[in-house]
């Protein structure tokens, strides 16, 4: 018995590249080329991104230092 392994968008028959590494927590899913960005699954991408969202979303403003004349 083979198992199929498979990438983890529904639907999708490219051959597998790899399995995600996860983004803050282990993750497993299997990528195929066109669903790994980062060699990331979609999933965790996702949650790279809004965290870097939300990251900007609360910093602080820089100044930049005045120049007098």
């Amino acid at each position: 018995m083979t198992g199929n392994i498979a990438c983890h968008i529904f639907g999708c028959s490219d051959p597998v590249i790899g399995q995600c590494k996860g983004y803050k927590d282990a993750c497993g899913r299997y990528f195929c080329k066109a669903h790994s960005p980062e060699n990331l699954c979609l999933h965790c991408y996702d949650e790279m991104w809004k965290a870097a969202l939300e990251s900007i979303r609360y910093a602080k403003p820089q100044t930049s230092p005045s120049t007098g004349s």
